[in-house]
């Protein structure tokens, strides 16, 4: 399967983590901006608290316009559901069946459905081989693909620094420590996901998998 990287042109989208001073509580956990990686804007944001990934978690677009999305019960969650502005449901993010989820081999890790476009994705590991399942090493990328094929990807994205780009070790190692954050890759100018979508995906593929974001 090609990379959608390998195109001419690709919309990035990058997830950024903050700790909020003035939220700063028992129950507030972090925010999370998404923004298009080309001009720095930001597309969507959100507060998360310990509960939001299981009551409702409010994102808001770039518009000032809330998005929300809600999981299908509080108890043994199988289904989040994101909801645009006017309250129609656009998304649905859902986890595999259990005898997938407990298989430390399983490849295929969330179903995605666009309900209104109608189209199916599969968010799914096609990087790591046999050894690194074994082990259990987090993914440094996600595909996710639409009848076998990579239509976006979800991958670790380094940080820039305004300093200018200089050899040597202690360079690299400095460049290393600025870290990273994940970004959609989409072919083409716009993204397979709405910002809002994105951010969702993010929290319940940390939420589940037990890997930060």
């Amino acid at each position: 399967m090609n990379s959608p990287a390998s195109g001419d042109m690709l919309s990035r989208l990058r997830l950024l983590e903050e700790r909020r001073k003035e939220l700063a509580g028992r129950d507030y956990k972090r925010s999370y901006e998404a923004r298009d990686d080309a001009d720095g804007r930001v597309l969507a944001r959100c507060d998360l608290y310990n509960k939001s990934l299981f009551s409702k978690l409010p994102i808001t677009d770039h518009g000032g316009n809330q998005w929300e999305m809600r999981p299908n019960r509080r108890i043994l969650t199988t289904r989040w559901i994101l909801k645009a502005p006017d309250g129609a449901d656009v998304f649905e993010i859902r986890l595999p069946g259990l005898l997938l989820m407990l298989n430390p081999f399983a490849r295929t890790y969330l179903h995605l459905k666009d309900t209104r476009a109608g189209r199916e994705y599969r968010f799914i590991d096609l990087e790591s081989n046999f050894g690194d399942r074994f082990f259990r090493s987090p993914p440094g990328a996600w595909s996710i693909t639409e009848r076998g094929t990579v239509v976006a990807t979800v991958t670790r994205l380094g940080r820039e620094t305004e300093a200018p780009v200089k050899k040597g070790f202690f360079a690299r190692l400095k460049r290393f420590f600025t870290g990273s954050d994940w970004g959609l890759l989409t072919p083409g100018t716009e993204p397979l996901l709405d910002a809002p979508v994105f951010i969702g995906l993010m929290l319940v593929y940390e939420e589940v998998s037990n890997a930060p974001v």
